[in-house]
């Protein structure tokens, strides 16, 4: 965004995934290689194939696509809360301990273990999911910010269109506009309605009530900063 522009031809409609990218050619640094969605579901069925036996919730199941599916999906949400490896296996102990607990505690033992394992292929690999992306390039756009404290890297940063951000991507955010000129973010949460607008009014509210929650997750990052 510049504020000499004519129109908006010069804007960009980017997801996280690609103004990371943008932001590691910007900055002259290696681009990662990244899975895409498709291929950590194959990286996680491939885990579930080789450690399967080693599973006490989950055996019988390790060829059902829907499951890997499903556990991909809890995989990324533990990732994207920055859940670490080591505080979940603290809770298993804990319910371990609790004989009536017993199959929970199976449970959360299999999704941490194949967490560990998906994150010690990736590791080992060199490669990044998305969720990895956006904590590594938070980190090294608060480092940038660290040794450039006059500067800015990006003239503007819009935000707009979404109705719920993970933590890992409020972090990334944060981090952005951190070495920003300016930052916006659009938020839908309501408006008046008079006359006809009333029923058009009525039947969106279940949005904006989405929508509010974010706002206040947003709100409380950035008065802490």
């Amino acid at each position: 965004y510049s504020e000499g522009a004519i129109g908006s031809t010069r804007l960009q409609v980017v997801s996280f995934e690609r103004t990371c990218l943008f932001l590691y050619k910007h900055l002259g640094m290696e681009v990662p290689r990244i899975l895409s969605q498709e291929s950590c579901a194959m990286l996680l069925q491939m885990i579930l194939n080789k450690y399967g036996e080693n599973l006490k919730f989950y055996p019988r199941q390790c060829m059902d696509t829907e499951l890997t599916d499903q556990l991909l999906e809890t995989l990324h949400a533990l990732h994207q809360q920055k859940v670490s490896v080591e505080s979940l296996k603290k809770v298993v102990q804990g319910l371990a301990a609790n004989s009536s607990k017993s199959r929970l505690s199976d449970k959360l033992g299999d999704i941490t273990f194949l967490y560990e394992k998906y994150l010690e292929w990736l590791q080992k690999k060199s490669l990044l999911d998305q969720n990895v992306l956006l904590v590594q390039l938070a980190q090294i756009l608060n480092q940038w910010k660290v040794d450039h404290p006059e500067d800015n890297l990006i003239e503007q940063v819009w935000l707009d269109g979404f109705v719920d951000l993970s933590q890992q991507e409020i972090d990334f955010l944060g981090a952005l506009a951190n070495v920003s000129r300016a930052t916006t973010i659009v938020i839908c949460l309501e408006i008046e309605g008079t006359g006809d607008c009333k029923e058009e009014v009525r039947e969106a509210r279940p949005f904006w009530n989405h929508t509010l929650p974010l706002y206040k997750k947003i709100l409380n990052y950035f008065s802490d900063k």
